[in-house]
């Protein structure tokens, strides 16, 4: 497994990975509106076109198996790990572990002392075991749905 930055060219794949990923793993935490709401697949083009801008922007990489994207992170420039999402087929293999290191390290690069995240209920167990703490317990709206996530942070 390989972790390197972001490339456009990875888009469409990262796309699919998280629509696939949100149906499969969050499912067992979320009803399946709110997982409808949270990764529309009918929507598909449209988090594409929103999603070019901000992963361009934003500190982005990639976790790759044999040419394969099976992960992916990005963190904005003042400190909120926007998206870590790993394929629903390689889940348990250290890879968000990684990925949320090449972050963190790019966090610590730019001066930043801590970290934040908005995690899915699903995700707060693996922030927890990378030393983040809950900061509150959040609801979003996404498409005139409840989703429950917790605000996380990270002293670095």
């Amino acid at each position: 497994m390989e972790i390197s930055k972001y490339r456009e060219s990875d888009l469409e794949e990262i796309v699919d990975l998280f629509l696939d990923t949100v149906h499969e793993i969050n499912r067992k935490d979320y009803s399946l509106a709110q997982l409808n709401a949270w990764a529309p697949y009918e929507r598909r083009q449209e988090i594409i076109e929103s999603w070019q801008k901000t992963l361009r922007e934003h500190i982005s990489y990639v976790a790759r198996c044999e040419h394969k994207i099976v992960g992916f992170a990005d963190l904005t420039l003042d400190g909120q790990i926007n998206r870590i999402y790993v394929h629903k087929d390689y889940q348990n293999r250290g890879i968000a572990k990684k990925l949320l290191f090449e972050l963190e390290e790019e966090a610590y690069q730019l001066g930043l002392i801590h970290l934040d995240t908005m995690a899915s209920t699903t995700a707060v167990p693996f922030f927890q075991h990378e030393g983040y703490d809950i900061v509150s317990e959040e609801i979003a709206i996404r498409n005139q749905i409840a989703l429950q996530n917790f605000h996380m942070r990270k002293e670095l």
